[in-house]
């Protein structure tokens, strides 16, 4: 298999309030010098970008080409600006950057292609265009290779051939579902070169079997399978990073410096409270949150897998969640070192939450909270709720019904959720 047609991405940072003129210059330049270049040669010689740079003013980016290290594919960049600003995807950057490598999130907006095939045709209006907003994903600073990463498990087979099968991000129909297992990965840096106005990320990504166990079942990295994207949020860039193209020295220049995007310091303590038990699952997690572990009912079981139900948390074991005539939770540690850090007094603030929703096969809704801190994958609380046909359906009172006071959902006072 291979990702030709995933949308992959090089992200382009700018600070202005619109794209100008200058920009369609640098992005055909650049364009043409990665084009000629060693891709992942460009992508080690990148340098990191900063977790308030990601963020900016609105965290919102918007698509504008595409590369491949396989040359007999397709690669294109938009040629005008009213193209650029008519790109219906975004990828939106959330969070609270305590430090340039804080963990994010991501929520990205796909229009389905049938019915944005039917608008490029002109027999409906922009207006009437179908768009699939994906569930929020964790963004975390992989120190290893200096970049930001994060992965899109939302893929959709295009084009299938006795040799390879190609995936896009792009849904094909309204009823279309992800293949289940992939996703796309994500790894971004920055990126600059001398003769260029703006600054750029660039995403180097590959398919992943999220069902892997072993070596045997992962999906191959080669250089067939990687593709590389160019984003922008239409800012001009404050500052450069030189960056070495093949046959394109860099040539040094003058830059302003580099503004402190960084929010001011934030104490846990003073800004969190308990969601109100009306409240919807739904719209916490479209908003800041996190989930507050009881010392006294977690000490000495958070390491481990636990079952609760009816307010109640016990070991879980084989055969625990069956029967699920009533709603339950699994919680599922991924690394006892870092889940028994939950149980903090102060919790960390590079800890992030989210939020997603599954429809049961049979009946009822599921419901994922995903934990991750900076060294990766903390653990998840799986809940059922078998009464429950739609995510709007699930409220925090229902939650507190099966988990009590063991785990209470909290948010930010400034964003409250009511």
């Amino acid at each position: 298999m291979s990702l030709a047609g995933v949308l992959v991405s090089v992200f382009l940072l700018l600070q202005n309030s619109d794209f100008g003129a200058r920009f369609l210059d640098d992005l055909q330049t650049l364009f043409g010098r990665l084009e000629a270049s060693e891709l992942d040669s460009a992508f080690q010689r990148a340098k990191a970008i900063r977790c308030s740079d990601l963020i900016g003013k609105s965290g919102e980016w918007k698509d504008v080409g595409f590369l491949n290290d396989n040359r007999n594919l397709a690669a294109w960049h938009y040629e005008d600006i009213d193209s650029v600003k008519s790109d219906p995807v975004r990828f939106v950057f959330s969070g609270m950057c305590s430090t340039e490598q804080t963990a994010l999130r991501l929520a990205t907006r796909y229009p389905v292609k049938e019915s944005y095939d039917q608008f490029r045709k002109g027999t409906i209006p922009f207006s009437k265009v179908a768009l699939r907003d994906n569930p929020p994903v964790s963004v975390f600073f992989d120190k290893s290779t200096n970049s930001y990463t994060f992965q899109l498990p939302f893929l959709y087979a295009e084009g299938v051939s006795r040799a390879e099968t190609t995936y896009t991000l792009i849904p094909p129909t309204a009823a279309s579902k992800p293949e289940a297992g992939l996703a796309d990965e994500f790894r971004c840096k920055a990126i600059s070169d001398a003769d260029l106005t703006y600054r750029f990320l660039l995403c180097r990504t590959t398919l992943v079997n999220l069902n892997a166990t072993n070596s045997k079942q992962r999906i191959p990295d080669s250089p067939n399978s990687r593709a590389y994207y160019i984003f922008s949020d239409g800012r001009e860039a404050s500052s450069s990073v030189n960056l070495l193209f093949e046959n394109a020295p860099a040539v040094p220049r003058t830059t302003t410096p580099e503004q402190d995007l960084s929010p001011a310091v934030r104490t846990p303590d003073e800004i969190w409270e308990a969601v109100p038990p009306q409240s919807r699952l739904v719209d916490v997690g479209n908003s800041e949150f996190r989930l507050r572990f009881d010392p006294t009912t977690w000490t000495g079981r958070i390491e481990k897998p636990q079952l609760i139900e009816s307010r109640t948390v016990s070991a879980l074991t084989t055969g625990s969640t069956q029967l699920r005539k009533q709603g339950d939770c699994v919680w599922q540690p991924a690394s006892a070192t870092q889940a028994d850090r939950l149980l903090a007094r102060v919790p960390s603030l590079e800890t992030l939450y989210t939020l997603a929703f599954q429809k049961q096969a049979s009946s009822g809704m599921s419901v994922s909270f995903d934990i991750e801190g900076s060294s990766g994958r903390v653990g998840s609380v799986q809940c059922y709720f078998p009464q429950s046909q739609t995510p709007a359906d699930v409220t925090v009172a229902q939650w507190n019904s099966i988990v009590g006071s063991s785990i209470v959902i909290e948010a930010r006072q400034s964003t409250s959720i009511r």
